[in-house]
């Protein structure tokens, strides 16, 4: 069955304990590829490179909020040089304000958006611990480092905008999520949002986002697969509709 044309393309790297400077030689790859891409197609499309929760290396010690922002900064200084709309999300565990953030880091030619992840999962629990122990008497408790978290994803939670959104240039409005966020409130029906999620060992048992999107990606080493929905039903990466093909680690959609 003949396709039309490449509206937007999700890409997936296999990245992996890297620092920013390897994040950027993967970006830069990925839109090689892209530019290959629209040139064969004869027509550009937009891109989004959506990286695994543990595509970097950084822990809490390693680097605070200022350092991400400068990394975002140079990654959106690369994106506007090029003539794809091309967004990127990621996610980074680093300090901030006192206390600690594992966030989500959505970058494009629009800008960048850095939010802290909400849900305390079992990596953040034993990251948050580590860092408690190994900082006894110089930094905040577990207890309190946990209770911060918690509040400020309460705060979140009621915000306008709790996740980092973005407008593609084709119009797809894109929101990125981090692993557990995934099953964060607000979940609104929203059947032309497509979520992404940068994820290292989801649960996936009871996962009903797909049910309130038109698309979710999730880009994780454990699973790695893509749930969509096209005229109403629900399909996974085994059961790839002419529509949504796979190929090369990346969904395209038409």
């Amino acid at each position: 069955m003949k396709r039309g044309t490449i509206k937007l393309e999700v890409y997936c790297p296999k990245t992996k304990r890297a620092d920013f400077a390897g994040m950027g030689i993967a970006i830069e790859r990925a839109l090689g590829r892209a530019k290959q891409r629209a040139e064969k197609n004869g027509s550009p499309h937009d891109l989004f490179i959506l990286f695994a929760e543990n595509a970097l290396k950084y822990k809490y010690d390693d680097i605070n909020e200022d350092d991400v922002k400068r990394a975002a900064s140079r990654f959106c200084n690369l994106l506007a040089k090029e003539e794809i709309w091309t967004g990127i999300g990621f996610a980074v565990m680093h300090r901030e304000n006192g206390s600690v953030s594992n966030s989500g880091v959505l970058v494009s030619q629009q800008g960048q958006e850095i939010k802290p992840k909400r849900m305390f999962a079992d990596g953040d629990w034993s990251e948050t611990r580590e860092f408690a122990n190994r900082n006894f008497g110089s930094s905040p408790s577990f207890d309190d480092l946990k209770e911060n978290w918690e509040n400020r994803g309460d705060s979140l939670e009621k915000s306008d905008a709790p996740f980092p959104t973005v407008i593609s240039a084709n119009e797809y409005e894109i929101e990125h999520r981090v692993c557990r966020d995934a099953y964060a409130m607000p979940i609104n029906d929203e059947p032309d949002k497509v979520t992404l999620v940068s994820a290292d060992g989801l649960e996936y048992d009871g996962f009903w986002i797909p049910d309130k999107r038109g698309a979710v990606i999730v880009n994780d080493p454990d699973y790695f697969f893509p749930y969509f929905k096209c005229d109403g039903k629900k399909y996974q990466i085994s059961e790839i509709d002419y529509r949504f093909p796979f190929k090369n680690n990346s969904i395209l959609f038409y």
